[in-house]
């Protein structure tokens, strides 16, 4: 007989599990916070690891939150709101370089370019920009609803992540 059908290795082991699951989930979810520690909006970089620092922490709650009482559903939605958002960001960064490096090429190779072209290029470039803002805004919000101690604190009780060993960098990250 395998010792995990043996009613009380079977407890022991769902024990554990579930203790490394929130070990875990806390784990990924402090490293996603310490990103956010002094964010720099303008950064590219910065928002783009911290995209994925949430989605690891999205893995991870995916992986194990069913072993959890909570399940995966309180954490799911807002991470997968946040990676939507931080997504858009970095689609508009990517094609702001990419028109960018093709505004640079058609000028080299075509100097004489009629005025007509690059006006429309910049036309295109003010587009790409003001999605870019408009992505920025709604990525900033849902993180602020995110840091949010009230949905911080509902998370740790769902489930029951003890916390307290990442105080510090709780607070540091979500300091106004």
């Amino acid at each position: 007989m395998h010792p995990y059908e043996r009613p009380i290795q079977r407890k022991w082991a769902q024990r554990r599990a579930r203790k490394g699951a929130r070990r875990l989930i806390a784990q990924e979810l402090e490293r996603v916070l310490l990103q956010g520690i002094g964010l720099d909006w303008e950064q590219p970089e910065q928002l783009h690891r911290l995209r994925i620092a949430l989605k690891r922490l999205r893995y991870t709650v995916d992986l194990f939150g069913d072993l959890l009482d909570g399940g995966r559903s309180p954490i799911i939605r807002p991470l997968k709101r946040l990676q939507d958002g931080f997504g858009a960001v970095q689609d508009a960064e990517v094609h702001l370089r990419l028109l960018q490096e093709l505004t640079a090429r058609l000028r080299a190779e075509r100097p004489d370019a009629c005025q007509e072209e690059t006006t429309t290029w910049d036309h295109l470039r003010g587009l790409l920009n003001t999605r870019r803002t408009a992505a920025l805004g709604e990525a900033r919000a849902q993180w602020e609803r995110f840091c949010a101690p009230e949905f911080l604190e509902r998370i740790a009780q769902t489930y029951r992540l003890n916390l307290s060993a990442h105080q510090d960098s709780l607070q540091e990250a979500t300091a106004p």
